[in-house]
């Protein structure tokens, strides 16, 4: 344990690599969902933790995209994800304990896994849409294309546009760069963009503290919140 552990900027910059699936769609589980963020970036550091030092290596810790993107294009309550998710972790268990997994692989032919996952990605890519247009529902409420950033728009360009271009310009400069990782640049610049054009929150009120995170921040979910309540083909409140 630990042996192979080495801690530089390039080790530094990898550990960033997971970001781009996992921050994206946990942020937005935060803020649209309203899923408590001190415990589930809690947990999620926790499952960093245990798998390295049980692999001697980071699990990536991917998110149940198809949750994920269900939830945030429809505007799931926390109840509804915590049932789902509930449902996912028996589910995975049973499979996983007696087998089962190697007889559903055998079964299941690749056209429905390509479809699951043409579909999660069209549902991902219209929320971004939304998110990078200005129209999502959160946006809408906050009657804002960026609601926690002081600057809205550079000229006619929605600021968010004009900062996505420019990370993805300085990506693609810094893709194979060793001295300055592409990833690591891109995390520093995206903090000093946030201090330099962040809407400055009051906090005064409140004041500066230590949370431990709750065990359980929602209540169980009720009966309802295992129902169908409509399917990915046809849902009559899905926009």
């Amino acid at each position: 344990m630990f042996k192979n552990i080495k801690i530089n900027r390039m080790e530094i910059a990898g550990s960033l690599g997971d970001l781009g699936a996992l921050l994206p769609i946990a942020i937005a589980m935060v803020l649209v969902n309203g899923l408590n963020p001190v415990g589930l970036f809690f947990s999620i550091a926790i499952f960093f933790i245990i798998s390295g030092l049980y692999f001697d290596i980071t699990v990536p810790v991917q998110p149940m995209k198809v949750i994920g993107a269900y939830a945030i294009a429809t505007a799931l309550t926390p109840s509804q994800i915590l049932a789902s998710s509930l449902l996912m972790g028996v589910f995975l268990l049973i499979i996983g304990l007696t087998g089962a997994i190697e007889t559903i692989r055998k079964y299941t032919p690749k056209s429905v896994i390509r479809g699951v996952q043409l579909s999660t990605g069209a549902m991902l890519i219209s929320g971004g849409i939304k998110f990078i247009i200005g129209t999502s529902k959160f946006q809408v409420l906050q009657n804002a294309a960026e609601p926690y950033l002081s600057v809205q728009f550079l000229g006619p360009i929605q600021i968010g546009i004009v900062i996505g271009v420019i990370g993805s310009i300085v990506t693609f400069l810094l893709l194979d760069n060793k001295k300055f990782p592409a990833g690591l640049i891109i995390v520093i610049g995206g903090l000093i963009t946030g201090l330099i054009l962040g809407a400055r929150l009051d906090i005064s009120s409140e004041g500066l503290g230590f949370n431990i995170p709750k065990f359980f921040p929602f209540p169980f979910p009720e009966k309802a919140d295992f129902t169908l309540h409509c399917l990915p083909w046809y849902c009559p409140n899905f926009q």
